[in-house]
């Protein structure tokens, strides 16, 4: 065998998409245990600074009916996260079952919570979108799009709280500015996603001064998928905000559970800053990192940090329910 050239084609030439496939398994092993070891690292920082017993202690004495109501609100949230999915599937001419893709939903917590290393959650959802469609861009644009309503409305109930909580002590009115620093940020990203197409071919022969210029204009062309579909991004929008509020009040029920003496508006504080913490990619589904940010978080407004920890084990330990009951719906799964 050669090729065009009249050369021998060797087996080495052969072996390169086998080469780097491996190369490509070996990083994400690599990058999969370096996150486990940051892991474990924070879990015991988290240990330094709390009494095992009384995290232990704490949970124990967890009120059930609370955690039961809070467990039912995540299905609620689910919920609405398959309209707002469907919502913007339609705006792309994608029409699939509500139905379908709230299963899908479900079964997507299950990726994401037990195989963190090789499907995620959203890989999952894109696929089954996918097959229903026989799209590709449309499907990965919608899943974006939705991740970037919700931090969008996460960052602002976390400023709107910030002015609702007034000047508590010194680390909140630090604080603040970080909040709406990140707050305009977002307004700016979005922004330019939506109405930067003429910024990013204004500036095409300027692109090498752009680290990213490649990868944002390959967003930038992404969204203009949703020029025009106003009523479907305001709709999505709506739907984020509600999504939201569930979650927040997911996360006062297990604080009640708790007996953690702090208001709604503390917890429309908490958690949107828990909850975009937690999506930095240096851990494993959170672990370590959403115990420190609570730990801080909670001690702004004098709540011991073995409260703090127990609220994240039993937020995590509601998620990790809800792996569960989604393999389970997998198996089942036609």
């Amino acid at each position: 065998m050669s090729t065009s050239s009249g050369e021998p084609l060797t087996g080495n030439a052969l072996d390169v998409p086998q080469i780097e496939k491996k190369k490509k398994t070996k990083r994400q092993q690599l990058v999969f245990f370096l996150r486990c070891f940051v892991s474990i690292l924070l879990i015991i920082f988290v240990l330094s600074r709390s009494n095992l017993t009384e995290i232990f202690a704490a949970m124990k004495s967890a009120n059930i009916l609370f955690l039961f109501f809070s467990f039912l609100l995540t299905y609620v949230g689910f919920a609405i996260s398959s309209i707002r999915w469907q919502v913007l599937l339609r705006a792309q001419d994608i029409e699939i079952p509500l139905g379908f893709l709230l299963r899908s939903f479900i079964v997507s917590i299950f990726f994401t919570n037990f195989l963190p290393s090789t499907v995620g959650g959203d890989a999952y959802r894109f696929y089954d979108s996918y097959r229903f469609s026989q799209k590709k861009a449309a499907p990965a644009v919608v899943l974006i799009i939705g991740r970037l309503l919700g931090i969008f409305i996460l960052i602002l109930f976390a400023s709107i709280a910030l002015l609702m909580l007034g000047n508590v002590n010194e680390q909140l009115l630090q604080l603040r500015w970080f909040v709406f620093a990140g707050l305009l940020l977002i307004i700016i990203f979005v922004g330019l996603l939506f109405f930067g197409k003429r910024f990013a071919v204004e500036n095409s022969a300027k692109k090498r001064m752009f680290l990213f210029y490649n990868l944002f204009l390959k967003a930038v062309n992404a969204f203009t998928m949703f020029r025009g579909h106003t009523r479907a991004l305001l709709l999505a929008l709506l739907y984020s905000a509600l999504l939201q509020v569930n979650v927040v009040f997911h996360n006062y029920l297990i604080g009640k559970a708790l007996g953690i003496p702090l208001g709604i508006s503390h917890f429309f504080f908490i958690v949107p800053l828990m909850l975009i913490i937690s999506l930095l990619p240096i851990t494993i589904n959170g672990i370590g990192i959403r115990e420190n940010a609570n730990i801080f978080l909670f001690g702004i407004f004098a709540v011991p940090a073995f409260s703090a920890v127990a609220y994240s084990w039993l937020f995590f330990g509601i998620i990790l329910l809800n792996g569960v009951i989604g393999g389970i719906v997998y198996l089942i799964r036609k």
